[in-house]
């Protein structure tokens, strides 16, 4: 069923959030929250440091649920290429509308 599902959003701009919560086992609050400080590319890895939180209305940004959620994650070459990818196009976006995010 997830194989299904992944295969149907390639090329969403969600894409890569999608594949760390079904194959990294990310929370979905965590999916939401990666910082690019996060991220190391060199050592393929992303550190869980962060998620959100819906509260009503409002969205929080915390620490994860537990402190055993503060952790550091390995990435696959194929969801590194993606996050690549990913800060490309968000660079593009942010020159195309600028502060208008």
């Amino acid at each position: 069923m997830a194989g299904k599902f992944l295969d149907h959003i390639v090329g969403d701009r969600l894409e890569t959030m999608w594949r760390m919560i079904a194959l990294r086992g990310l929370r979905r609050g965590e999916g939401c929250a990666p910082r690019w400080i996060d991220y190391s590319k060199k050592s393929r890895s992303l550190e869980i440091a962060t998620q959100l939180v819906q509260d009503g209305w409002e969205i929080l940004e915390g620490l994860p649920k537990t402190n055993s959620g503060i952790r550091s994650i390995a990435l696959g070459e194929e969801t590194v290429d993606l996050i690549q990818l990913r800060k490309v196009a968000l660079e593009e976006e942010k020159h195309k509308w600028g502060d208008a995010w």
